[in-house]
């Protein structure tokens, strides 16, 4: 498995205007989207450098099969839990963008639930041949369900709470822009007798975003680091917190969900 860690994958994205706009309206932002030649926001990368595969080429999990950007460790379960990003300069709208994707880790052990693995993925962007933003997203792939011990960590007191409103049709739409079929979160049989969740599990990816754009608004990120505790359930309430660089989700049980945190 080492023989993937470190070899490159380049791909390239025109950086349709129209994507940033989709997304926008997808996250329910406040003011106007970003117009053709505007900086975009944090992690609005998402939106493009698609990996697009035919409907064999994807697994039972609804992802694609991995070997591309991810490493195949013949285990059919996966979840993004943590992404790290640093920003040289932002993307912009309109503006064809080049990614350069490699492996930069990998891991492997036997858990609870049976065997784990491990991968950091790191992306690197680049706009009129300058590096504008390094994204380095880790990786769990698992054998069986999720495991249900996981124990719960109380979150701390509520700092600038905001309570998250997340509905099906938010996470259909954020899936459909990003083009993130993973079945956790838009298949609840699958999501609940297969992979072993309560219910549709919202994306960590939109968790992060959520938390960036809130802290971005105060001034432009250069760093952003963002961790997955427990997966959050579509239908539990949420509520985003805010206290100077660090940000945090809970749920209605005052159990941390993820945790933050933000550069300036």
């Amino acid at each position: 498995m080492s023989d993937v860690v470190g070899k490159m994958h380049v791909t390239h994205d025109r950086m349709d205007p129209v994507r940033a706009i989709a997304l926008h309206a997808a996250l329910g932002c406040a003011g106007l989207p970003p117009d053709p030649g505007d900086p975009l926001p944090p992690f609005f990368q998402s939106a493009y450098f698609w990996e697009v595969a035919p409907a064999q080429g994807l697994g039972g999990d609804g992802c694609p099969l991995a070997g591309t950007c991810v490493p195949d460790f013949d285990l059919p379960f996966r979840r993004m839990t943590a992404v790290r990003l640093r920003v040289q300069r932002p993307l912009r709208s309109g503006e064809p963008a080049e990614r350069r994707s490699q492996v930069t880790a990998v891991g492997q052990k036997v858990g609870r639930a049976g065997p784990i693995a491990q991968a950091t993925v790191r992306h690197d962007f680049h706009q009129g041949g300058r590096l504008c933003l390094s994204e380095q997203r880790d990786f769990v792939f698992r054998s069986g369900p999720i495991a249900n011990d996981i124990q719960p960590a109380p979150a701390p007191y509520d700092s600038d709470p905001l309570a998250l409103h997340l509905d099906p049709v938010s996470l259909f739409r954020f899936g459909a822009v990003t083009f993130d079929s993973h079945r956790v979160q838009y298949d609840g049989d699958y999501a609940r007798e297969v992979e072993g969740y309560s219910g549709r599990a919202v994306p960590a990816a939109y968790l992060a975003m959520i938390l960036a754009m809130r802290v971005d608004a105060m001034a432009p990120l250069r760093r952003f680091s963002f961790r997955e505790l427990r997966p959050l359930v579509l239908g539990e309430e949420a509520v985003s917190n805010h206290r100077g660089s660090d940000l945090w989700v809970r749920n209605g049980d005052g159990v941390l969900v993820s945790r933050a945190v933000a550069g300036w």
